[in-house]
């Protein structure tokens, strides 16, 4: 959140399909990231309150040799643990287990999320961020020019693996009888592991989000690269004002791939269609290749997308 709020008005693409689509801010993408770890959260924080729950049943959850006073003494055992109970056995109702797993495995997903905009972002042809330099960390044995982007690494196999781990849970949920054989056994090794995975992950993204290396100036360069299509769609709004929108959409695709085929810059190439240039003022359409609405636009929604990050912060810290 406060990688986001410090970079609330520093220009970047925003990527689709990973090429240039409009024009966002940095700080924008990183409030995602905040907004989604809050949404897994919010989620996981329940998930682990319904999990907690006492597991005193008998051999076949009826604790009949306790007779008529077997939920009494349960809710007994329950009390004195300071555990929540259930109205019978859950040695084959597993779904607040699963539940608890799966939301481990989307809270690391969430922050994988981070690790791979973090990745794609590092890579020399972008150079936008930089992980923040450990010294030893991140080099490579052969090549020692390069700074690997390890913290991303950590998160993305994490998340890699967790998903067996969850899918070792939904398994459990198919259990024989009253106690199952195999079944709860394999999720002693699979919630740990979550759990662990999950510690791991949030030592890497804590690093990351507190010493991350932000290049505004590349972030700039690589605006530029295209050369105005970045400001496309906005282009294409302003010329449907006054020739319909299939009509605007028609001459910007049409003038991109002039500008792909020159090099020329796609204001210019707008302004050549004499069509175009008819029904537009060249001043108005010059205001579409702005950036400053964009910016403006992200860092409302920057604002929005952290709303919840104090109260979520808040309920973990109780």
């Amino acid at each position: 959140a406060a990688l986001a709020r410090r970079h609330a008005e520093t220009p970047m693409a925003g990527r689709t399909y990973g090429q240039h689509a409009a024009t966002i801010t940095f700080g924008h993408r990183a409030a995602s990231w905040a907004a989604g770890m809050v949404d897994a959260l919010d989620a996981l924080m329940p998930a682990i309150d319904r999990a907690m729950v006492v597991s005193y049943a008998g051999p076949v959850g009826t604790l009949a040799a306790f007779e008529e006073r077997g939920p009494e003494v349960r809710d007994a055992v329950a009390a004195e643990l300071k555990l929540q109970t259930t109205d019978g056995s859950w040695h084959v109702l597993r779904a607040r287990r699963a539940a608890l797993g799966h939301g481990l495995a989307i809270l690391i997903g969430a922050a994988a999320k981070m690790a791979r905009d973090i990745a794609d972002q590092v890579s020399t042809e972008v150079g936008e961020l930089a992980e923040p330099h450990i010294p030893g960390r991140g080099g490579s044995s052969a090549m020692p020019h390069k700074r690997n982007p390890v913290s991303a690494t950590v998160i993305l196999a994490a998340a890699n693996q967790s998903k067996a781990h969850a899918g070792v849970l939904l398994d459990a949920m198919v259990a024989a009888g009253e106690r199952p054989a195999g079944a709860w056994m394999a999720e002693w090794a699979a919630l740990p592991q979550l759990f662990g995975l999950a510690s791991g992950v949030f030592v890497e993204a804590r690093r990351l989000a507190e010493g991350l290396e932000v290049v505004p100036e590349r972030m700039r360069a690589n605006l530029e690269l295209t050369r105005g299509m970045i400001s496309a769609d906005a282009a294409a709004g302003v010329i449907a004002h006054h020739l319909g929108r299939e009509a605007a959409h028609r001459k910007v695709e049409a003038a991109a791939a002039r500008v792909r085929a020159t090099g020329a810059m796609l204001l210019e190439e707008l302004l050549r269609d004499k069509e175009v240039a008819g029904a537009v003022d060249s001043e108005s359409l010059a205001l579409a290749f702005d950036w400053r609405p964009a910016i403006d636009a992200s860092a409302l929604w920057t604002d929005r997308l952290l709303t919840r990050v104090p109260a979520t912060v808040s309920a973990l810290g109780s």
